[in-house]
């Protein structure tokens, strides 16, 4: 799997992550910063999941053009995290 730029913006105590080369349909948020990096991971993991037309990923220079002041720019490897469930 490719790994993909976000843009990180801090909202009121939010960080909202959004993945721009899925033309806004690729976004999650976390209440810190570590815990948005960790959801951008596992949501762009299950963006590229047995999909076979995806985009391709933008160059940083493409990415910083669609960007604002403020924001952050971070390249996300996807994973997913796996999880203990008691039953």
């Amino acid at each position: 799997m490719d790994n993909y730029y976000c843009v990180i913006t801090k909202e009121d105590n939010v960080y909202m992550v959004d993945f721009p080369d899925f033309g806004g349909n690729c976004f999650t948020y976390g209440d810190t910063l570590e815990e948005a990096v960790a959801m951008a991971e596992d949501v762009l993991f299950v963006m590229l999941e047995g999909e076979t037309d995806v985009p391709a990923p933008s160059s940083l220079k493409a990415i910083q053009s669609q960007t604002k002041e403020g924001d952050s720019i971070l390249l996300i490897t996807p994973q997913i995290k796996k999880f203990d469930r008691a039953c």
